[in-house]
């Protein structure tokens, strides 16, 4: 045999060899490797969105806490019961931050059950009832200025129906105030 055709011999199958190697290897592998970065890409753009779902969840929670917020600090300004008591107390820590003396406070009786319309007699909004307040408060000019005008910083609801203004002499003033305190109709 001559060498030619025994070098060929020789050269064919380690050449036939190296490309069977070369496509099972080689190609295989960049196709795993296509594979994974399609994969990554999908991956990213789940990422995206997962993320987005998050602070979509996050900022409901976070408007779903200031609703319940809103929702209690409703529920005090309106609740159920005439709770008279509770805002005596809260009226005597006002009258003490602002500097007057509470002379007389005394509840009167109820209105009737709300109703669907504004009452023409008490001019209580519809749905409410009030419960109507007489207090008396001495102070000077100012402390009983301040504590008028900061009646509404009060968490319960109230108004204001009428008030009168009585010199009492060396400074001090009377005011006579009827108020009126709200809660839900039941």
């Amino acid at each position: 045999m001559n060498t030619l055709t025994r070098r060929t011999l020789l050269v064919a199958p380690a050449l036939l060899i190296a490309l069977l190697w070369w496509q099972f290897m080689w190609v295989g592998r960049a196709n795993e490797v296509s594979a994974a970065e399609q994969q990554t890409e999908l991956v990213g753009a789940e990422s995206v969105a997962i993320r987005s779902q998050v602070m979509a969840a996050e900022k409901f929670r976070d408007s779903g806490q200031a609703g319940i917020d809103q929702f209690d600090a409703l529920q005090a300004a309106l609740p159920a019961t005439d709770d008279v008591a509770g805002f005596i107390r809260e009226h005597e820590a006002l009258a003490t931050q602002w500097g007057v003396q509470i002379e007389s406070l005394s509840p009167g009786s109820a209105d009737s059950a709300g109703s669907t319309r504004q009452s023409k007699k008490t001019g209580t909004p519809a749905g409410l009832r009030s419960v109507p307040m007489a207090v008396t408060v001495i102070g000077t000019d100012s402390a009983v200025a301040d504590y008028l005008l900061h009646l509404r910083d009060l968490e319960r609801a109230n108004s204001i129906e009428s008030f009168s203004l009585t010199q009492e002499g060396s400074g001090s003033v009377s005011a006579d105030l009827q108020l009126n305190l709200y809660r839900t109709a039941s």
